[in-house]
């Protein structure tokens, strides 16, 4: 259907385009509610990174690798629940920045990850299995290439 200004809607039965009043309640509604599930995905990211953080070292580097399980699962599974590769690399983001901050040494000398085994199994693994999470999520479009498959239009035959 197209719209009022000529433009093309996805999904929208009868709904005129309301580009002159900035939009309907309902859209800053979601855009609101979107931003609040982004922040708490952020902040999820940040809460696995302190606490994979601290028990990575639990009992040599088999508790840092069953991390990375959790690692991949976390940001992949909320990439596939919100339906956007977007929350999936919050996630990461959040992980990333948090590990960061603990992996300085602080003032009295304490490290949270030792330069050991589980230490690096645990950041650089980690590292590799959220950017793997991040890009197995199925992408929902780009602005250069448009929607993607999963965003209703049918795909190309192979």
């Amino acid at each position: 259907m197209v719209g009022s200004r000529g433009a093309t809607m996805r999904g929208e039965a009868d709904t005129p385009v309301v580009a002159a009043q900035g939009g309907s309640p309902d859209r800053a509604l979601t855009a609101v509610v979107n931003g609040l599930a982004y922040g708490v995905i952020f902040v999820l990211g940040v809460v696995l990174a302190v606490v994979a953080g601290f028990e990575h070292a639990l009992s040599a580097p088999m508790v840092a690798v069953l991390l990375l399980v959790a690692l991949f699962a976390v940001p992949y599974g909320l990439g596939r629940l919100m339906k956007r590769r977007l929350a999936a690399l919050i996630a990461a983001v959040g992980w990333a920045v948090m590990s960061g901050v603990l992996s300085g040494q602080r003032g009295e000398g304490d490290l949270v990850f030792a330069a050991n085994a589980a230490g690096y199994i645990y950041l650089y693994g980690g590292t590799l299995v959220m950017v793997i999470a991040v890009l197995m999520v199925p992408s929902s479009g780009t602005w250069l290439l448009g929607p993607g498959r999963d965003a209703g239009r049918p795909s190309l035959p192979r």
